[in-house]
């Protein structure tokens, strides 16, 4: 198991840290699946050397007779036109062979470093493919220490080679910093007013219910050997939400998740989630039941 710690991030105004809180799955970014990496390995040219053209033409007997009539009366006739023509292209046959022989050389050259550097690239994607431990954990810290959030955030992370998974317990303080105020535009402007009971409730049920999908987004990111995320969000000591997602279904509804809670439903999970007064209300649940929904939550909790 590893340990990565989110330090909190500004957000600026109260707005701009709800918008942050309750739409987290917009910090996924790109995952990458398993067809990227073998198109990229397939796309890597392995021979980019252009040669050059002969940058002088051969010359031709049009080319002699253009010379002797600049010339005038300067020119008696001897050599003959044949001659300087044959004399010129023995000339020209030489250049050529030259330009040819540097050519070649700088083509091998090159080729050669292209070729090291294919074969460099390749093995470093067959690496990312195959997911070794040590590669996906570096990866796995390096997204999740990208998460901005406006509180301090602890993600306990344990990694499967061989089961193609990733298991992740995001600890929040025990207050997750809902903003209380709002702003409110009308026709006079706009004001500040405080929230309802209900709307902070609900707010709270979509950021922990999107740091989820923002946690199963990440680890997806880090590798396209993690197949499966199992999830679990905790404020402290109080275990909140646990759930499943499969790579497949989760990166076909990623585009939808501006509203985290509406696709909850899509994944298996366990949360004691409560309807009051219209919105969601989440309660904790007994770390029993977390590990009963799946025993390897053990690993992070």
């Amino acid at each position: 198991m590893i340990t990565i710690n989110i330090p909190s991030s500004y957000c600026g105004s109260d707005d701009n840290i709800t918008q942050c809180l309750t739409h987290l799955p917009h910090q996924i970014g790109q995952i990458r699946g398993l067809d990227y990496y073998v198109t990229l390995k397939q796309s890597k040219i392995k021979n980019l050397y252009e040669r050059r053209a002969m940058p002088i033409p051969e010359p031709t007997l049009a080319d002699i007779q253009s010379e002797i009539r600049a010339l005038g009366k300067i020119y008696k006739g001897t050599p003959s036109v044949e001659d300087i023509l044959s004399e010129r292209k023995n000339a020209w046959r030489e250049l050529y062979a030259f330009h040819n022989n540097v050519e070649d050389k700088l083509e091998e050259q090159v080729n050669l470093q292209f070729n090291d550097e294919y074969v460099t690239t390749c093995k470093q994607i067959d690496k990312i493919i195959a997911g070794p431990k040590d590669i996906v954990e570096k990866e796995l810290k390096s997204e999740i220490q990208n998460i901005k959030v406006p509180c301090d955030v602890q993600v306990k992370v344990h990694y499967s080679q061989k089961e193609q998974l990733a298991v992740l317990n995001a600890v929040f303080p025990w207050n997750i910093p809902i903003p209380t105020i709002k702003k409110v535009s009308h026709s006079r402007g706009t004001s500040v007013k405080d929230k309802l009971q209900r709307e902070i409730h609900q707010e709270e049920t979509e950021c922990i219910i999107g740091m989820a999908f923002l946690m199963g987004g990440k680890a997806f990111a880090a590798s396209p050997n993690i197949k499966t995320a199992v999830v679990a969000i905790s404020k402290q000591t109080q275990y909140m939400l646990a759930v499943h997602l499969g790579r497949v279904p989760f990166c076909q509804e990623i585009q939808y998740m501006d509203v985290p809670s509406k696709l909850i439903n899509l994944f298996p999970f366990l949360a004691d989630i409560r309807t009051v007064r219209n919105a969601m209300v989440m309660y904790p649940v007994w770390i029993r039941d977390f590990e009963a929904f799946d025993a390897r939550l053990s690993y992070v909790l």
